[in-house]
């Protein structure tokens, strides 16, 4: 007697199915792929424009360094340079009237990462501005006024609600 499940039969393999780019599938995948491969490039386009300003303001910022400037000058050139990038991108009713240490706190947390403007900052820009003369600034503070400067440009954030 045959004991149940031992005799199964000779087993059936199928036919190996063979690999095609012609599958519904893959058209859906090629689709999705192009989509992604499109909107990634509009996004990038789209940061490239959107970021122009601060390329320009860049190579404005060099030109002004490399042009034979009083120091007072260039750290006018560059204190109204981030006024002026800071008005239109967070509104002047916001940043016009920041002076001093409001300015560099402003600039400070407007900033990732914040570029480290400290008071001394502030009172660098208040003796080259309003007292002029009073004592020689050190090529030193201003090189890195402008290195933090620079560095705000580069950085800073975009206000919210400006698509600008």
């Amino acid at each position: 007697m045959a004991q149940p499940g031992n005799d199964i039969g000779q087993l059936i393999v199928p036919d190996p199915v063979p690999f095609t780019f012609a599958a519904p599938g893959w058209y859906v995948a090629g689709v999705l792929l192009l989509l992604l491969l499109v909107t990634a490039v509009f996004l990038l386009v789209r940061r490239y424009r959107r970021n122009r300003y601060r390329r320009h303001a860049l190579a404005w910022l060099e030109a002004k360094q490399q042009a034979q400037l009083t120091p007072a000058q260039l750290l006018f050139d560059t204190d109204m340079l981030l006024k002026q990038i800071a008005m239109h991108r967070y509104g002047a009713a916001t940043v016009a009237s920041l002076q001093q240490q409001p300015w560099m706190d402003f600039l400070n947390n407007s900033s990732r990462p914040a570029p480290g403007f400290t008071a001394e900052d502030a009172g660098l820009l208040q003796v080259s501005l309003y007292k002029p003369g009073a004592e020689p600034i050190a090529p030193e503070n201003i090189n890195q006024f402008i290195t933090k400067a620079k560095s705000w440009i580069r950085h800073h954030k975009h206000a919210p609600g400006n698509s600008i």
